[in-house]
Protein backbone atom coordinates (compact mmCIF):
# COMPACT_ATOMS: atom_id res chain seq x y z
CA UNK A 1 0.00 0.00 0.00
CA UNK A 2 3.04 2.33 0.89
CA UNK A 3 4.21 1.74 -2.43
CA UNK A 4 0.87 2.73 -4.54
CA UNK A 5 0.77 5.73 -2.17
CA UNK A 6 4.21 6.92 -3.53
CA UNK A 7 3.53 5.97 -7.15
CA UNK A 8 0.38 8.16 -7.14
CA UNK A 9 2.30 11.23 -5.30
CA UNK A 10 5.39 11.08 -8.14
CA UNK A 11 2.67 10.40 -11.00
CA UNK A 12 0.40 13.66 -9.26
CA UNK A 13 4.14 15.48 -9.37
CA UNK A 14 4.71 14.66 -13.18
CA UNK A 15 1.00 15.51 -14.35
CA UNK A 16 1.02 18.79 -12.63
CA UNK A 17 4.61 19.24 -13.64
CA UNK A 18 3.26 18.73 -17.39
CA UNK A 19 0.82 21.04 -16.77
CA UNK A 20 2.50 23.99 -15.26
CA UNK A 21 5.40 24.35 -17.78
CA UNK A 22 2.67 23.81 -21.08
CA UNK A 23 1.06 26.92 -19.18
CA UNK A 24 4.14 28.72 -19.32
CA UNK A 25 4.83 28.12 -22.70
CA UNK A 26 1.33 29.18 -23.71
CA UNK A 27 1.86 32.26 -21.48
CA UNK A 28 5.03 33.16 -22.97
CA UNK A 29 4.15 32.87 -26.36
CA UNK A 30 0.60 35.17 -25.88
CA UNK A 31 2.83 37.87 -24.37
CA UNK A 32 5.80 37.61 -27.00
CA UNK A 33 4.20 36.25 -30.26
CA UNK A 34 4.09 39.02 -33.29
CA UNK A 35 6.73 41.34 -30.95
CA UNK A 36 9.21 42.18 -33.40
CA UNK A 37 12.11 45.04 -31.65
CA UNK A 38 12.94 47.57 -34.44
CA UNK A 39 14.58 50.30 -35.78
CA UNK A 40 12.56 53.95 -37.02
CA UNK A 41 14.79 53.40 -39.80
CA UNK A 42 13.17 49.72 -40.67
CA UNK A 43 9.49 51.43 -39.59
CA UNK A 44 9.17 53.86 -42.18
CA UNK A 45 11.19 51.79 -45.02
CA UNK A 46 8.56 49.19 -44.70
CA UNK A 47 6.10 50.80 -43.01
CA UNK A 48 3.08 48.41 -44.94
CA UNK A 49 4.99 45.51 -43.88
CA UNK A 50 4.94 46.86 -40.02
CA UNK A 51 1.20 47.79 -40.20
CA UNK A 52 -1.04 46.88 -37.89
CA UNK A 53 2.15 44.99 -35.64
CA UNK A 54 3.60 45.09 -32.11
CA UNK A 55 6.56 46.24 -31.82
CA UNK A 56 9.42 47.10 -29.60
CA UNK A 57 11.97 49.94 -30.21
CA UNK A 58 14.27 52.12 -27.90
CA UNK A 59 15.19 55.50 -28.49
CA UNK A 60 16.26 59.09 -27.02
CA UNK A 61 12.87 60.99 -26.21
CA UNK A 62 13.60 64.64 -28.38
CA UNK A 63 11.35 67.53 -28.16
CA UNK A 64 8.59 68.40 -26.68
CA UNK A 65 6.15 65.51 -24.33
CA UNK A 66 2.78 66.71 -25.81
CA UNK A 67 -0.51 66.21 -23.65
CA UNK A 68 -3.78 65.80 -25.66
CA UNK A 69 -6.63 65.04 -23.48
CA UNK A 70 -6.26 61.84 -21.65
CA UNK A 71 -3.03 60.97 -23.57
CA UNK A 72 0.23 62.71 -25.15
CA UNK A 73 2.36 62.97 -28.32
CA UNK A 74 6.11 62.49 -27.85
CA UNK A 75 9.23 61.69 -30.31
CA UNK A 76 12.17 59.33 -29.79
CA UNK A 77 15.03 59.33 -32.08
CA UNK A 78 17.01 55.76 -31.84
CA UNK A 79 19.82 57.63 -33.96
CA UNK A 80 18.33 56.25 -37.74
CA UNK A 81 14.86 58.26 -37.54
CA UNK A 82 12.93 59.88 -35.38
CA UNK A 83 8.93 58.73 -34.75
CA UNK A 84 5.95 59.60 -33.22
CA UNK A 85 4.33 57.79 -29.99
CA UNK A 86 0.78 58.27 -28.45
CA UNK A 87 0.49 57.38 -24.82
CA UNK A 88 -1.41 57.80 -22.18
CA UNK A 89 -0.40 60.11 -20.11
CA UNK A 90 0.10 57.86 -16.82
CA UNK A 91 2.86 56.31 -19.08
CA UNK A 92 4.33 59.67 -20.14
CA UNK A 93 4.52 61.13 -16.76
CA UNK A 94 7.97 59.55 -15.10
CA UNK A 95 9.91 60.96 -18.05
CA UNK A 96 11.94 63.82 -16.76
CA UNK A 97 14.53 64.89 -19.64
CA UNK A 98 14.08 65.42 -23.24
CA UNK A 99 16.48 66.02 -25.78
CA UNK A 100 17.13 69.59 -27.21
CA UNK A 101 20.29 71.56 -27.68
CA UNK A 102 20.78 71.46 -23.59
CA UNK A 103 19.74 68.10 -22.72
CA UNK A 104 20.02 64.39 -23.56
CA UNK A 105 17.00 63.24 -22.89
CA UNK A 106 15.55 59.96 -21.45
CA UNK A 107 16.39 56.70 -23.02
CA UNK A 108 12.74 54.37 -23.57
CA UNK A 109 12.15 51.31 -24.45
CA UNK A 110 8.53 51.62 -26.06
CA UNK A 111 5.98 48.39 -27.05
CA UNK A 112 3.09 48.96 -28.90
CA UNK A 113 1.47 48.66 -32.19
CA UNK A 114 2.60 50.38 -35.08
CA UNK A 115 0.36 51.95 -37.41
CA UNK A 116 1.50 53.63 -40.82
CA UNK A 117 -1.45 55.75 -41.50
CA UNK A 118 -3.63 56.13 -38.01
CA UNK A 119 -7.24 56.71 -38.83
CA UNK A 120 -8.37 58.03 -35.61
CA UNK A 121 -5.19 60.40 -35.44
CA UNK A 122 -5.30 62.39 -38.99
CA UNK A 123 -3.32 59.43 -40.82
CA UNK A 124 -0.31 59.84 -38.42
CA UNK A 125 2.84 57.62 -39.14
CA UNK A 126 2.94 56.52 -35.01
CA UNK A 127 3.28 53.88 -32.24
CA UNK A 128 0.25 53.68 -30.05
CA UNK A 129 2.35 52.48 -26.30
CA UNK A 130 1.02 49.79 -24.35
CA UNK A 131 4.04 49.84 -21.95
CA UNK A 132 7.01 52.13 -22.14
CA UNK A 133 10.02 51.36 -19.75
CA UNK A 134 12.61 54.48 -18.98
CA UNK A 135 16.10 52.66 -19.10
CA UNK A 136 18.43 55.51 -18.54
CA UNK A 137 17.67 59.02 -17.46
CA UNK A 138 18.39 62.19 -19.65
CA UNK A 139 20.96 64.79 -17.96
CA UNK A 140 22.14 68.34 -19.12
CA UNK A 141 24.61 68.84 -21.06
CA UNK A 142 27.41 71.07 -20.94
CA UNK A 143 28.70 72.57 -24.55
CA UNK A 144 32.46 74.06 -24.26
CA UNK A 145 33.32 76.63 -26.60
CA UNK A 146 36.64 76.09 -28.39
CA UNK A 147 38.90 78.72 -28.57
CA UNK A 148 39.18 78.12 -32.15
CA UNK A 149 35.63 78.73 -33.33
CA UNK A 150 35.63 81.68 -30.47
CA UNK A 151 38.83 82.91 -32.89
CA UNK A 152 37.15 82.66 -35.81
CA UNK A 153 33.81 84.15 -35.09
CA UNK A 154 35.52 87.46 -33.85
CA UNK A 155 37.90 87.58 -37.23
CA UNK A 156 34.62 86.84 -39.26
CA UNK A 157 32.42 89.39 -36.82
CA UNK A 158 35.32 92.26 -37.85
CA UNK A 159 35.39 91.35 -41.65
CA UNK A 160 32.31 91.70 -41.58
CA UNK A 161 32.36 94.98 -39.82
CA UNK A 162 34.86 96.61 -41.90
CA UNK A 163 33.13 95.77 -45.03
CA UNK A 164 29.78 97.43 -43.63
CA UNK A 165 32.07 100.66 -42.65
CA UNK A 166 33.41 100.41 -46.06
CA UNK A 167 29.91 100.55 -47.74
CA UNK A 168 28.49 103.11 -45.94
CA UNK A 169 31.90 105.00 -46.21
CA UNK A 170 31.53 104.69 -50.65
CA UNK A 171 27.87 105.61 -50.69
CA UNK A 172 28.13 108.52 -48.28
CA UNK A 173 31.21 109.86 -50.17
CA UNK A 174 29.61 109.22 -53.78
CA UNK A 175 26.73 111.82 -55.04
CA UNK A 176 23.04 110.56 -55.69
CA UNK A 177 22.05 110.16 -58.69
CA UNK A 178 19.28 112.17 -60.28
Amino acid sequence: MHKMFVRKIIAGIVCVTVVLSNAGVLLAKNDSEDVLRVTAAQLIQKAKDFNGKTVIIQGEVIGDVMPRGEFAWLNIDDTSHAIGVWAPKAMVSGIRYTGDYQYKGDTIEVRGRFFRADADLSGELCIRAQKIITLKEGYRTFRILRPAKAEISLALSLVVFCLGSIILFIRKRTPARK
